[in-house]
């Protein structure tokens, strides 16, 4: 399947980076950073900025599968699995982020 390759090389890129941060000795608990690289990566542009209100209407790419890449992209990065009910109540960025610092 094409998008279980994409999911593995997703997954892969999101190792990275987190790599990355451990190596440049960034604190990994700043969740907004580590999102925004996993924005960045997914939407392929260096140059987007999020924030906690930041959603879908924001960005015109941000489609379902997009989304679904979104949530496989964070529950990787964090080794967390969200269940269909906190997915479903995520309205923006900000949602899934006090969602992250729970965990």
């Amino acid at each position: 399947m094409i998008l279980s390759g994409f999911f593995k090389i997703n997954d892969l890129l999101v190792c990275l980076m987190i790599k990355e941060y451990y190596f440049k000795g960034v604190n990994f608990m700043d969740n907004l950073a580590v999102l925004q690289d996993i924005f960045r990566e997914i939407f392929d542009d260096d140059n987007l900025v999020i924030n906690r209100e930041t959603n879908s209407a924001d960005i015109d790419e941000w489609d379902s599968l997009i989304h679904i890449n979104i949530i496989t992209a964070c529950e990787d990065a964090y080794k967390v699995e969200f269940s269909i009910e906190e997915i479903i109540s995520f309205k923006n960025v900000g949602d899934m982020l006090d969602l992250l610092d729970k965990n």
